[in-house]
């Protein structure tokens, strides 16, 4: 803390018995200070608390000293700002920050605080411009290396936050050299960031390499032993895997997502039973995105229905809801003598056409007890779990046997003439509407488009199945005369996304709702996945649907090498004379 310069006896004391730590003396004599060093005599007031808080108590100061007083010295705002963030109340530390810019654009400690408002408020783009902002104004001010190591740091922690591995390797491997110089900005975060960064990028000797030069107290860490068993799950190392799951539980305070995530791996690596069993302990993880609903009634475990009725309720996305109730036929094979399932409520009038049957409903009450709608039922379960019953009775997970055909006349009644009257129309959809950290590397973006459609004969057509268009997205789109792009809101009109869908020959999709849609109504579809990805259950082919074919991406994809291998399948399957 500083004090507003002053050369008046009465301050000159104060100072002497601040040094001397008489601090009860010094509050006595701020009682005696005229109205004119009022600022002065809170400045003081600042200092006694700084050095005896509590924290809380000299933030609380701090609000009546910036109220009261305009001309501040910097110093004073910068520790400002620094309680502030460290008592998490980043509102106000935000408008410090503000107060600080406005006499200093390139100050450290206010752009630091910012950086770590966003941080900690989970705003992680902004946190990332933050950083990289701090970074080129460090460089245009030619800062000394500490500062820069600094920067780079923070870069580093909010790429990977964005999934931008390449751009995070990069700085790492510019400061990676500086540990020993820097010991002190480096944490076990950093290390972490660089391992998750060198593993999504598929270069795992890196990422092992890294964590082999680790100090054994940095090596155990929560952050580094977190993530070995991707590096060991990308390198297909099964028992390694497991085995590092196995040891992240034991130290864990709740160990529910680790078991999650095993649960994900080993499906991923064909372990289906005990993947399955992983797979039901979502129900008592707290993050997990579906509430666990609650019914009277007790959970099917499998028993013959005869005479009985049950529920069988949708849970996560749309597109895993239809993969789900693939399996259905393993309720209706128990001769039940009903069947509600509850869905999206978009989806109900394509599950109702699928499976005529059973009474469709839309979910939406999760605690069911007391409802008399719910009380006639005598068992229920969870879309997820018929995967559990079926294997646990089949000993494997069937393809789709229940197909749907769009009628004879769709193709001219949803398409225009230039395009139903196309030899094939292809289908084409290349991204989630949901985009996370973790799953952007597994879709392409519309520039993708243009280079399929180069390859296209002029007796392809082409209709956009792809949902929540974006104005760039169409205007790409619309500059092709072969590309048709239906007037509906497929995220919210699934039924229309489906008979789109149904009347194609082929679809080139993501691995979203679009390749159940396809899968579901028996038209053939080429789709993209990791390798390992748990949905393919470590089979060769894709297990769900006899009609879909999957060109199968390392860790490491390059989006383009992804583009070009689909190419030239797309090639094969549309029978494209390949170049002398």
């Amino acid at each position: 803390m500083s004090l507003s310069s002053n050369q008046d006896p009465i301050i000159q004391k104060a100072i002497g018995l601040l040094e001397k730590k008489s601090y009860k003396k010094l509050r006595a004599l701020l009682k005696k200070f005229p109205k004119y060093l009022a600022q002065e005599s809170a400045e003081f007031e600042l200092q006694i608390l700084a050095e005896q808080g509590p924290p809380e108590e000299l933030s609380k100061a701090f609000d009546r000293y910036l109220d009261t007083f305009d001309k501040i010295l910097l110093s004073n705002l910068e520790v400002a700002v620094q309680v502030k963030v460290d008592l998490g109340e980043y509102d106000q530390a935000m408008k410090i920050a503000e107060r600080i810019f406005a006499e200093d654009p390139h100050n450290h400690n206010a752009i630091n605080a910012v950086y770590v408002v966003y941080v900690n408020t989970k705003q992680k783009q902004l946190a990332y411009e933050t950083a990289t902002t701090m970074l080129a104004g460090w460089i245009s001010l030619d800062k000394n290396e500490e500062f820069i190591v600094d920067a780079k740091l923070k870069v580093i922690l909010t790429a990977v936050q964005l999934s931008k591995f390449h751009e995070a390797v990069g700085y790492w491997e510019e400061v990676r050299d500086k540990q020993e110089t820097y010991k002190h900005l480096f944490a076990s975060e950093h290390y972490a960031c660089a391992v998750r960064a060198y593993t999504n990028l598929g270069r795992n000797k890196d990422a092992l390499e890294l964590v082999d030069s680790l100090a054994p107290e940095i090596a155990k860490t929560d952050n580094i032993v977190a993530s070995l068993p991707t590096i060991w799950f990308n390198a297909g190392e099964k028992e390694r895997c497991y085995e590092a799951y196995d040891v992240m539980a034991e130290t864990a305070v709740d160990p529910v997502e680790i078991y999650w995530n095993r649960g994900l791996s080993r499906l991923g690596f064909g372990d289906i039973e005990d993947g399955l069993s992983d797979y039901e302990i979502r129900w008592v993880w707290e993050d997990f995105p579906s509430a666990k609903r609650v019914f009277s009634s007790p959970l099917w475990m499998g028993e013959d229905l005869e005479g009985k009725k049950i529920i069988v309720w949708g849970e996560q996305g749309i597109g895993d809801q239809l993969l789900f109730l693939t399996l259905l036929p393993v309720v209706l094979s128990k001769n039940p003598a009903e069947v509600l399932v509850e869905v999206s409520k978009k989806l109900m009038p394509l599950v109702q056409r699928w499976y005529p049957e059973v009474t469709v409903g839309s979910d939406g009450v999760v605690d069911t007890i007391g409802h008399q709608n719910y009380e006639r039922f005598d068992c229920n379960i969870p879309m997820g779990t018929l995967m559990q019953r079926y294997y646990s009775e089949h000993g494997h997970i069937p393809k789709c046997s229940r197909l749907l055909r769009v009628p004879a006349e769709a193709r001219q009644k949803l398409f225009p003439e230039h395009i139903a009257g196309k030899r094939i129309i292809l289908g084409v959809s290349w991204r989630s509407h949901l985009i996370t950290d973790a799953r952007v590397g597994n879709y392409m973006s519309v520039e993708s488009i243009p280079p399929i459609l180069e390859i296209l004969p002029d007796d392809v057509g082409v209709v956009a199945l792809q949902y929540s268009l974006s104005e760039g997205e169409r205007e790409t789109l619309e500059r092709y005369d072969n590309v048709f792009i239906p007037d509906h809101d497929f995220y919210e009109e699934v039924d229309f996304n489906a008979l789109y869908a149904g009347c194609c020959d082929l679809v080139l999709t993501a691995g979203t709702v679009n390749l159940q849609l396809a899968g579901i109504y028996g038209v053939p579809a080429l789709t993209w996945l990791p390798d390992r990805d748990w949905v393919l259950l470590g089979e060769e082919h894709y297990p769900w649907f006899e009609n879909v074919v999957v060109v199968r991406g390392a860790p490491d994809w390059n989006n383009t090498a992804m583009l070009h291998a689909l190419i030239e399948k797309l090639k094969i399957i549309l029978r494209i004379n390949q170049p002398a």
